[in-house]
This record gives C-alpha cells, structure tokens and sequence, in this order.
C-alpha cells in the first residue's frame, strides 16, 4: 500500500454499506471499518465472534437488542456538525440486532480481533470526555469515543472536529513500531488507523500527507466527504480547508490499546510555540444532541413574523439617487433578514410572511429556499403584491430608500395565518413592528404574542420604526407600548427606542428619505426607562460601530463594544446584528456574547452591498470574532 489510489477510499455509490475496510482489503492485521445507512425500521442483525466491536451513531436513532443488553438512543444528531456520538461497544460473541428508529440512520463501526471478554458499554454524548487540544491554528476538538483504558482488548475510537484552516494530528506523530521504555510501558504501539471524513458542503475537503522518514511511503491525499484514508504506517498530518470545518472519525487498532505514539524529531518544538487556544472550539457539544432532540419532535428554534420584500440595490456606489443607473435585485424585509441570517448561523428558522401572485413572489420563495429557510408559513395572497424597496448607498451617512407597500401581501396575514403557523411548536418568536402599522396584521401579531405566551415561547420585538409606513408617527409609539408587556427582549436603535416613546410628531425630521434612520429628538435615557417600565425583561439598544448596550429591568446596564470596520453599506446592519443575537440566546448563551455574536454578524454585512444575501455563516463569524479580540 505506498500510493495514493491505495491509501484513498472512495464511497461505494447505490450501497447501503457505503464504506468498508478489512485486513484483506487494506493488507494489514488488524483493523476493519464501514460505514452504513439504514432507512426506517431497517434491521441490521449480526454476530461479533471472535471481534470486539464500536459502533458510533453519526446521525439519526437507533435500538439495539442483544444476547449481553439493550440500548437505544433518543438525542441522536442531526448530522456529526450537530452534536456529539452516542458511542456502544459490544465483546466478543454478541449476537445483537440494530433497528433504525429516525427516519434515516448512518452509523459507522469499528472491529477487531480479540482474545479476552469485556463488558458491553453504552456511551451517551453527554459521558464521552471533550478535549480542546493543540494550540494557535493547530487546536482541535477530541470526542474520545473509546479512549485509553476504556475497558475493551484492542480497538480505540475518537471523534476529531478541525476548525477552518487548522491543522490537525499535528505535530506528526505515528505508531508503526513497538518500543517499550525500561518498565516495560508503550512508548509507541504498532496500529493501523482509518479517518473517515465528513463535511458541510460537497466541495469541501481536507489534505493528509503520509509518509515516513525514509520515503518509502510519501503521499498526500485529499480526502472528501464521506471519504477514508487507511494509514497502515508513517506520520500523518491534516490540515482543513479553509471555509469548511473538516470532521473525521478514527479508529485504531494494534499491539496495544493506547494512543502513544512517536512525534516527527522536526516538529518536537512546535508543542512550545503554541500561545493561545482557537476560541472557535468547541464545534459541538452535548448540549446540541437535545436541541436535536426537540427538533425530532417538530420543534423549531424559530419563526419570525413580519415583512418580505425584493429589494433593489443601487449599483453605483456613493452615486445620488437620481444618477443611478442600474440596481442589484437582493430580498429583504427585517424578518426575512433575520430568518435568512439565523439559517445560515445553523438555526432551523421559519418565516411568517406572505406574497402576492406575482414573480417578484417567485424570487423570494426561491431564495427562501435555497436558504433552507421553512417557507410553510408564506402563503400567496391573492389580489396583493409581494412588497418593494429601491435603496441608494451613498457611504459613509446617506442611505436612501423608497417603499413600494401599498396593498402588500404581507401586510395581509391574518389571524387564521398565525394559527395555521403552529407557533407553539417553536423556542423563539420575533415579532416586528412595522408589521403593526395596519390591520390584519397587526391583530395578527398580537394573537402571536398570546400563542407564544401560553406555550411559554421567548417572544422578542425587533422595534424596525420606518416611519411613512405609520398614518402618525405618535401611533408607532403607541402599539409598541400596548406590544411590550408581552415581550422579553426587545431590540432598537436609539431612534426607534425615542420613536416608541415619543410625544410629539415634531420630534421626527427625516433628511435625505432616510427613512431607516430618521433623526428624532429626545432623552435617550428617559425613553430606556420608558420602554423598561412596560415589563419588558430586557432591552438591547444597537449603537452601530459602537456595539451595543443591554438594558435590564433592575436598571443595571452592560455596554457592548463592536467591531470597527470601514462601512461600505449601513442597510441589513441591524438585522444581521439580530440574527446573530438570536443565535446566542436560542444557544443558551449569555447576553454579553450574544451581543458580540450580533456586533460581529452586523459587522459583516456592512462591508457588503446588500442584506440577506449576504449574512455571514456560523464559521465566518467565529473566524471574524476569533481574529479581532474573541467574545
């Protein structure tokens, strides 16, 4: 085995066992390995004889019943990026039968020969040891499955999730040669090892060289999703492409149960270099094999509710409006944004929305789509037009825009819209105000409130004042704070926060049809108290370049710095900061991070020329973050 077309498997297409290693396929002693797909209700029924054996859930249920036990798992993953394994080791001569019990089922297993018997042993995500472990851009994630003296003859199993860019099994090391010290302990075993790789995306792919010190064995391969490297001797360094986190699974077996091994003499010094942990880490946890869990059972992370629209972005940057030449068709609408950004964070969104019979409508629904965004909810209006926005950029302070909303579709979603919505079935409920600028929909956003309140959803309030969508600017104010008391979070900038609290239409001046950012007089901190006297649990003002600054109800306040970047497009800023925000909170995670995440999401989008279609990634704001001062 001393070339790359030997070393590299490929997946078997139109076969359930995609994947399969053995002794006689690998020319080697030790280890075999496949992988494997069950659809529902499919049965797997096998004899371990002579072989102890590691079966590891990659994604989807299973039950297993057994001459030695029985065993099922409940809190599977949705795929490897979407939680930790559920990991069951099974002793020589186990007759067992495995049912796939989620609609599809992909399981890899591991075994080997084994003189002795050991207990079998079910590992659930939330037991199996998490290791953060290298350093600087060589920190990786450990999931050890079946580590060192796991109880079991010969085989070792870990999970290893390599950030974007990193480099993993790194420094080299290998394990092809036997060497005791003095007492007769393994400084390192003899192993064969397979990686088996799993990606996000199709094109993804990472590169492993194998080699030894004489070069007898020097090749690198490019392993893709789905895809195995056999590693029968030699180092063998990974490094991920940049963009895609990389994912393999390992196993090992040898002389002995063990992970020692031999360091390549010219990297021994690298393990002093490393300075800084990679905060991207951990890419998983146990924690998301619940969220999987919830969302088997139709449960979503969230659903936003309020305005869809095409939007038309000026092509000719910092030209005035009435010298521009041609536009970039986008989509938009805060909740639109908001949905978009929160999918491509990894979330599972739905939209409430509404189009008209027209292409325009067409457009959206296709790129609702391809985001992965739940469109259920997005009936088509009859009689209506799907809505419109045509926006100048003249950076760095003058943003025009134009609304085309008269008769618009998705100011038509009714009540029996929200109750066809089953906002019961969802963790997060944003609400958004200019969907309360006129009826059904205002009626309807308020019915959403009392579902989401009697089902104990998180219900939060994007503030969005465009103030010509309003008869009166005062009415903005006044159903912001009939909403409120129903509200825990809600988020604003410091004009919406005035807007909602406002006295006096003259208190408005909008300059340049800015109506995004109109300029509103007021006590900023008097409208804060305000707003908090409502009941409202907290409120996140957006501050723009500044960060943010979260306000709660005991009165303490908390700033958030932001990221500073040079501003090409101020529009989708603070939806994008909104996308972000949610995906903390819906993560569990604190309020100062949430807002960092949101900073950093808002961040991105004002390099860019447009909203929704260009909302960063999971990996992209983690990277961003990671390079400009962690959370």
């Amino acid at each position: 085995m001393n070339n790359k077309d030997q070393l590299l498997i490929q997946p078997k297409k139109g076969s359930s066992i995609y994947q399969s290693v053995t002794p006689e396929s690998a020319n080697w002693n030790y280890l075999s390995f496949e992988a494997r797909m069950f659809n529902h209700d499919e049965v797997w029924e096998h004899d371990t004889l002579d072989n102890e054996m590691v079966i590891v859930l990659l994604s989807g249920n299973f039950k297993v019943t057994s001459d030695k036990g029985s065993w099922e798992t409940v809190n599977g993953r949705k795929d490897v990026f979407s939680g930790v394994a559920h990991t069951l080791y099974l002793p020589i001569n186990t007759s067992f039968k495995l049912t796939a019990t989620s609609e599809k089922l992909d399981i890899a297993y591991g075994w080997c020969k084994s003189e002795e018997s050991f207990p079998p042993k079910f590992v659930t995500p939330e037991e199996t040891p998490v290791v953060i472990f290298g350093g600087d851009n060589a920190t990786r994630q450990f999931n050890d499955l079946v580590p060192p003296g796991f109880g079991c003859s010969k085989i070792v199993c870990r999970e290893v999730y390599t950030p974007s860019g990193n480099w993993s099994s790194f420094p080299a090391h290998k394990h092809d040669e036997r060497i005791l010290d003095e007492k007769g302990n393994v400084l390192e075993p003899i192993q064969e090892e397979t990686y088996f790789y799993k990606f996000q995306k199709p094109e993804a792919y990472a590169i492993q060289q194998v080699y030894t010190k004489d070069k007898s064995l020097d090749e690198i391969v490019r392993p893709h999703h789905n895809e195995v490297v056999m590693i029968p001797k030699g180092f063998h360094p990974v490094v991920a492409e940049h963009g895609f986190h990389c994912y393999y699974l390992n196993f090992l077996a040898g002389t002995d149960q063990c992970l020692a091994n031999t360091t390549d003499p010219d990297h021994e010094w690298i393990y002093d270099s490393w300075s800084a942990k990679d905060n991207r880490l951990p890419l998983v946890t146990a924690k998301m094999n619940n969220k999987e869990e919830k969302m088997s059972n139709n449960k979503h992370d969230i659903i936003t509710f309020g305005r869809s629209s095409i939007d038309l972005y000026s092509q000719n940057i910092g030209a005035p409006f009435n010298l521009i030449k041609g536009f970039d068709a986008f989509v938009g609408g805060s909740p639109l944004n908001i949905a978009v950004g929160c999918s491509r964070l990894g979330l599972n969104a739905s939209l409430l929305s509404a189009v008209g019979e027209d292409k325009v409508g067409e457009f959206l629904i296709n790129f609702l789509t391809e985001e992965g965004v739940n469109i259920t909810n997005v009936p088509t209006k009859k009689g209506t037009r799907t809505s419109a926005v045509i926006l100048g950029i003249e950076p760095p302070d003058k943003f025009p825009l134009v609304y085309y909303r008269d008769n618009a579709s998705d100011s038509q979603v009714d009540i029996d819209d929200v109750d066809r919505a089953n906002i019961s079935d969802y963790k997060v409920l944003l609400i958004n105000g200019t969907a309360m600028n006129i009826e059904p929909t205002r009626s309807a956003t308020f019915h959403a409130t009392e579902i989401a309140l009697k089902n104990d959803l998180e219900v939060v309030l994007d503030l969005d004042f465009r103030a010509d969508q309003w008869h009166d600017y005062r009415a903005f104010g006044v159903t912001m704070r009939a909403i409120l008391p129903r509200v825990k979070i809600a988020i604003g900038t410091e004009e919406e926060i005035l807007a909602a609290t406002m006295e006096n239409v003259s208190q408005v001046e909008i300059k340049d049809q800015q109506i995004s950012a109109p300029e509103i007089k007021g006590d900023i901190d008097l409208a804060i108290k305000k707003i908090l006297a409502t009941g409202v649990e907290t409120l996140i003002v957006k501050r723009g370049e500044k960060g943010a600054s979260i306000h709660s109800h005991d009165g303490t306040m908390t700033s958030v710095p932001g990221f500073p970047v040079e501003i090409l497009n101020v529009l989708g800023a603070g939806d994008a900061f909104a996308s972000g925000f949610l995906y903390g909170i819906i993560n569990d995670w604190d309020l100062y991070k949430s807002c960092r995440m949101g900073n950093a999401s808002g961040a991105h989008v004002v390099t860019q020329k447009g909203c929704a279609n260009f909302m960063p990634t999971l990996e992209q704001s983690l990277e961003f973050i990671n390079k400009n001062g962690g959370f």
